[in-house]
């Protein structure tokens, strides 16, 4: 997103950031791994840590509101079916929040 406006709106958004406590794996994972995406992180987890830590930094040198949150799930990998269940209850929460 080049456009600033357009960038204030995407950190005003509410968004969680959803990162397996246990998704550190550096080999035998499809993860790209070079010096560039390796700056980043060596694993998803230190990425996903990164990726919200720049946004948020973004965000307040733009002076933009940043409506973000991350959670961390504990002992949890780079698995769709067992991070279902806590994105599962955050969606319901907020069904739940809306409807009263």
């Amino acid at each position: 997103i080049v456009d600033d406006a357009l960038l204030k709106s995407f950190y005003a958004q509410h968004m969680l950031l959803l990162s397996g406590g246990a998704d550190t794996a550096t080999r035998n994972t499809v993860m790209r791994q070079n010096r560039f995406t390796n700056a980043q992180g060596p694993h998803r987890l230190a990425r996903a840590n990164n990726y919200f830590a720049f946004a948020k930094q973004r965000a307040a040198a733009m002076g933009a509101p940043f409506n973000w949150q991350q959670w961390t799930v504990p002992g949890v990998g780079h698995s769709d079916s067992q991070m279902a269940p806590f994105a599962a209850r955050y969606i319901a929460t907020l069904a739940n929040m809306a409807a009263n």
